[in-house]
């Protein structure tokens, strides 16, 4: 039996003070570094959806026999400029009220039908959002535009919103087979939020208004300005992604050597992708209820939740095999590079989570815990001290809308713990000291990497998240090649873990707070159990047998010495051949140069490209633009800029040109 000595009752008392520190400054700084914005819940999903379900039946919406699906969500660009543009303390004193950024979605829909109702409602119980949704043949009227403008204002009039008050911004006819639909967009007057305005665009439907959207207008060169600056993280992540993958080779390269030596330890591997498998099916079907709100009606119900068990499965045989892959080709070489840590075979054995090695990593995994959270709240009022800014938490999550919300919890804190710790600590540090580069460059270099893969989080400047995460990278891998890597898996799981459980524990609801607050401590079990065993034997179990260098590793095969091979003449190519050779290659790349043979067109081009630029300089002029001060390209286009497909597909990230359009296509081929 081994008992704690004088260095391990130091650490112990180090990790302990280091805690009680870190608690001391994470709960003075934390919510000065990580704002929330506010959010009033007067009404939860069950309360929006009875107010919802009473405004249908006031306009004579039928929903008997429908589905109901909904969702919580968050308008993000008008939340992010409002916070930019006016602080989060102005900002959270509009949240709600005049900007109306937290929705409970709902719809109403049956398996198959076209036709259902949409219902959006603020916390505060305010109606944001509704439409009817018709086929697109359904007869109705065709008004005029005055005509429907009158229904339009006197549905607006009714909602508290009279025509003195608003400013008409655009009207759009969408002509259907059968009806014609005008949408209508105003603005209201002397709000301005910053730079943003509210607006509402209402839909008369054939005859009758059947839809209505209020939403927060940000300026459009605002939202061009935040595309550019949120594309240098883009492309900070793109470059850490890429260094990440050229590590994923490198592990696949070392995979196959090891396999070929039978170096790997089949069942680690197995028991990290199982896990990561079971893991990953439970929080998919945990989810399934959520997808309910993106099902296409145009297939059947008892199809999309066939689909979505199938990617279920799938997805998480990925999320396993994953897993499973970094650990076959981390553990290895981290095994040969670090002999006196505990291997991790033995680690979590039977005997192994018995031992004082165990019970001390554990300490030391929950002290770099509680560390980390302390640091991020320094690094973050320090930051936005010299400019840094960070988006204000959110104060709910669709995972308190599933009925086991703690397996989303399990999984956010094992999948990083296993894939990050893997390939960043176990493989880049090992691989990179097997290859000579020092050990000092062996940590710094994957911390950063690491560190800038996280950059596609819309914290500015753009480096700021990849240096918080970076410093931290380094830190822990000096504490790596002194400690080994149990105590990191320890602290990663524990911190995404927690940081997932927050919304959790702090739900006031009982099942909720204790779910999450296991699920997040999970890891203090085997330690308890640990504990227990060593003060009722009297002490812990020995260690020997159990490190990387017990277990040993096989060494690279001896190479075969070299042997001189007989190399038979080169022969010169005859020049006829290089000469005909050459003329095939010209020949070949003439047929660059001629016309393209005509297609078969599906529809004629009356108008032609001088006529179309003409035809829209003419138009622009009359609507007060002056053309002459732009640059102009034509395109061909769908004709279909309003079709659902289209704007699904977001135009305005490709310089606003519309898409193509399959399901548009079709339409026309069809009729």
């Amino acid at each position: 039996m081994e008992r704690l000595n004088s260095k391990d009752w130091r650490l112990i008392f180090a990790c302990l003070a280091v805690i009680g520190v870190s608690a001391g400054v994470t709960a003075k700084l934390f919510r000065r570094a990580f704002p929330e914005a506010a959010i009033e819940f007067k009404v939860n999903r069950d309360g929006a959806r009875k107010i919802a379900e009473t405004f249908l039946k006031e306009r004579g919406r039928v929903i008997a026999g429908s589905r109901f699906a909904g969702r919580f969500d968050v308008s993000e660009t008008p939340k992010v400029y409002l916070e930019r543009t006016l602080g989060l303390e102005k900002a959270s004193a509009l949240y709600g009220r005049d900007a109306k950024v937290w929705l409970w979605e709902m719809r109403w829909f049956r398996s198959g039908v076209k036709e259902e109702e949409q219902v959006a409602v603020s916390p505060l119980g305010d109606l944001v959002a509704w439409e009817s949704v018709l086929r697109e043949d359904a007869s109705g009227a065709r008004l005029t535009r005055e005509e429907a403008r009158t229904l339009a204002v006197a549905f607006l009039e009714a909602r508290g919103l009279p025509a003195a008050s608003l400013t008409p911004i655009e009207s759009t006819p969408q002509e259907r087979p059968k009806r014609t639909d005008w949408t209508f967009v105003d603005e209201r007057r002397g709000l301005l939020m910053g730079e943003a305005t509210v607006r509402y665009a209402t839909t008369v439907t054939g005859g009758s208004v059947l839809a209505f959207r209020e939403y927060v207008h940000v300026p459009e060169v605002w939202a061009r300005d935040y595309e550019r600056l949120r594309a240098k993280n883009t492309a900070a992540g793109a470059a850490a992604s890429v260094a990440l993958l050229l590590t994923l080779v490198a592990m696949i390269a070392v995979l196959v050597g090891r396999i070929g030596r039978k170096d790997v330890r089949w069942r680690l591997v197995a028991f990290a992708g199982g896990i990561g498998f079971t893991l990953a099916l439970l929080s998919s079907l945990n989810e399934l209820p959520l997808t309910f709100y993106g099902y296409d009606t145009a297939s059947s119900l008892e199809s999309h939740v066939a689909k979505q068990v199938v990617l279920s499965f799938f997805g998480a045989l990925a999320t396993g095999a994953f897993l499973a892959l970094v650990m076959a080709a981390a553990e290895p070489i981290y095994r040969e590079r670090f002999g006196k840590h505990t291997s991790l075979s033995g680690t979590f054995s039977a005997r192994g989570i018995r031992t004082k090695r165990f019970f001390l990593a554990v300490v030391l995994g929950y002290a770099l815990t509680a560390f980390f959270f302390a640091y991020q709240a320094v690094f973050y009022v320090v930051a936005a001290r010299l400019g840094a800014w960070a988006p204000a938490e959110v104060p709910f999550d669709n995972m308190l809308n599933t009925a086991f919300p703690w397996a989303t919890v399990l999984l956010i804190g094992f999948l990083p713990a296993i894939s990050e710790e893997g390939m960043s600590r176990m493989f880049s540090i090992s691989f990179l000291d097997r290859l000579g580069a020092g050990r000092v460059l062996a940590v710094v270099v994957p911390a950063f990497i690491w560190g800038f893969g996280h950059s596609a989080y819309p914290n500015q400047p753009f480096y700021i998240r990849g240096l918080e995460v970076g410093f931290a990278g380094v830190l822990i891998g000096f504490l790596m090649l002194r400690f080994g890597v149990v105590p990191l898996l320890v602290w990663h799981f524990t911190v995404d873990a927690t940081y997932t459980a927050f919304l959790m524990l702090r739900s006031g609801n009982a099942y909720y707070v204790a779910s999450g607050a296991v699920a997040a401590g999970i890891l203090l079990a085997p330690f308890a159990f640990c504990a227990v065993v060593a003060l009722v034997r009297g002490g812990f179990e020995p260690e020997t047998g159990l490190t990387n260098a017990d277990e040993g590793f096989a060494p690279a095969p001896a190479r075969a010495p070299d042997v001189a091979e007989l190399v038979p003449d080169v022969a010169l190519v005859p020049g006829r051949t290089l000469a005909l050779a050459a003329a095939a290659a010209a020949i070949l790349a003439c047929g660059f140069l001629l016309p393209s043979p005509p297609l078969s067109r599906i529809a004629d081009d009356a108008t032609g490209k001088a006529r179309a630029q003409s035809l829209a300089r003419g138009f622009l002029r009359a609507n007060g633009a002056s053309p002459e001060q732009y640059r102009a390209v034509s395109y061909t286009g769908t004709g279909f800029a309003d079709d659902e497909a289209v704007r699904e597909i977001q135009p305005a990230e490709q310089g606003r040109i519309p898409g193509f359009s399959a399901a548009a296509a079709r339409f026309v081929l069809r009729q």
